[in-house]
């Protein structure tokens, strides 16, 4: 599994699960907008992402195999595109750029680069400053060399408050991670559902859900229908 990065001190987000101690089971959950957005952003993870947040060897089936195969191969197998050398293409297959400037993986400090939030790219040319292109390698209108010098425009929703979900109500999120607004109505028809009769088994815990915990809700989130009780429960 990758590890963190750096030092930076990675946030951490409560957890409220109703547990059923006799069928050793998580109920629902009750969480608050920023768990809830994360949980959403997983949805725009590329593959390629979620690879190098999981490790090869522990990502499901053989994508691992995929990117092991990508980092094997020399950069001069990779075909430019238009604005993109073969190793940038190289890299952007091993870890692509994220989708979203609002993917809330930062919050939780995964060890993803921030960087890699999509911005605007355009080349200019080490010896004039007064012109750009979307294109790697044209040819300065000036001075008729390469422009290769990278750079990369910041737009106005890359700086826009993060998120999906409005931070007005709480959350349930049930085993198979569906998500619906918390209520006392909606609590009832939820436990309804899911067939709960018997309410003495039931207790309440509070978990925290940091770095290691998004990580494995990653991975079991693909192979599991019970996510919540699989990370949370399963070392009772």
């Amino acid at each position: 599994m990758v590890q963190p990065r750096g030092s930076r001190v990675s946030a951490v987000f409560p957890l409220r699960l109703l547990v059923d101690e006799k069928k050793k089971k998580v109920v629902f959950a009750e969480a608050g907008k920023d768990l809830v957005d994360f949980f959403f952003s997983l949805m725009l993870l590329p593959l390629g992402a979620a690879v190098s947040l999981l490790g090869r060897e522990s990502t499901p089936g053989s994508v691992g195999k995929l990117h092991e195969s990508i980092s094997n191969l020399d950069s001069s197998y990779f075909s430019k595109s238009p604005s993109a050398s073969p190793s940038e293409v190289k890299d952007e297959l091993k870890s692509p750029t994220l989708p979203c400037p609002r993917l809330r993986l930062g919050d939780l400090h995964l060890p993803y680069p921030r960087s890699s939030v999509r911005l605007l790219e355009v080349r200019m040319c080490d010896n004039c400053y007064g012109f750009a292109s979307e294109v790697y390698d044209a040819k300065c209108p000036s001075c008729r060399r390469e422009m290769t010098r990278t750079l990369k425009l910041v737009q106005p929703s890359a700086v826009e408050e993060k998120g999906f979900v409005k931070e007005l109500v709480a959350y349930a999120i049930t085993d198979d991670l569906s998500i619906a607004p918390l209520s006392t109505f909606s609590t009832l028809a939820l436990m309804k559902r899911l067939k709960v009769t018997d309410l003495a088994p039931l207790q309440e815990r509070t978990v925290m859900v940091g770095v290691e915990q998004g990580i494995k809700i990653l991975g079991i989130s693909l192979r599991s229908k019970t996510v919540l009780s699989d990370v949370f429960l399963s070392e009772d």
